[in-house]
């Protein structure tokens, strides 16, 4: 059974957006530094590889990587990553199931608010 290709990518934004707790709101340069930047970008690779996969019963998308694969889809080290992600986890954007090879993150999309990522074209 070959694996379908979407050309977009479901982003959930709410958590970026919401007016009330605003995650870009609570990066801070003097604070976190580049670590900002790369939770985005290990953000938006996340998205990627869960390639669009209709939402689960408890509106969760989630895919399986490896710290290996985030390098070469963002280009960035292994240790910049582990920093993305834990602010990731803190601020609650993504929650981590720890595997010994290649963890499952889990983005939870049941919250209003989604954009399409162009994945391919």
């Amino acid at each position: 059974m070959s694996r379908h290709e979407y050309k977009w990518c479901i982003m959930p934004i709410s958590g970026i957006q919401d007016k009330t707790s605003p995650i870009l709101a609570k990066f801070r340069w003097l604070t976190h530094k580049s670590d900002a930047t790369a939770a985005l970008m290990v953000y938006i690779a996340l998205i990627l590889k869960i390639n669009s996969r209709p939402l689960t019963e408890d509106d969760v998308i989630s895919t399986r990587i490896t710290y290996s694969e985030l390098e070469d889809l963002t280009s960035i080290s292994r240790a910049k990553i582990s920093e993305a992600l834990k602010l990731l986890e803190t601020f609650e954007v993504l929650r981590c199931v720890r595997q010994k090879s290649g963890n499952t993150y889990q983005i939870d999309a049941k919250k209003k608010g989604w954009a399409k990522v162009p994945r391919k074209l």
